[in-house]
């Protein structure tokens, strides 16, 4: 992450894994950069490992971007890509207005 912001290799990487399960289309949430270059970068953190939430439409799910036995990961491996509920999160107000807006077709 560049200064708050993912690359456009971070919005490759997550794109590709979030399209292998089926999600096309989402909203980042909450992302925060947890300091270590993954493999594929081609300069310091270009792609970083990193966590936070993928809002769909219709579901959140959260995640830990990482390289695990030589490929990315969402956290599949080590339990951090899991759906979550909504009403248990701190900030589903904000969540559910995102899924609205996903919904209506409207991108971030």
């Amino acid at each position: 992450m560049l200064k708050g912001l993912l690359t456009e290799r971070e919005k490759e990487v997550l794109r590709t894994l979030l399209s292998q399960r089926g999600i096309t289309r989402y909203s980042l949430f909450d992302v925060c950069a947890e300091g270590t270059s993954l493999p594929g970068s081609t300069y310091p953190l270009e792609i970083e490992s990193m966590s936070g939430k993928v809002i769909t439409s219709k579901e959140v799910y959260s995640f830990w971007l990482d390289w695990i036995d030589d490929h990315y990961t969402l956290g599949e491996e080590d339990g951090f890509w899991k759906r979550c509920n909504v009403e248990e999160l701190y900030d589903g107000t904000q969540i559910r207005q995102i899924q609205q807006q996903l919904q209506a077709g409207k991108e971030d």
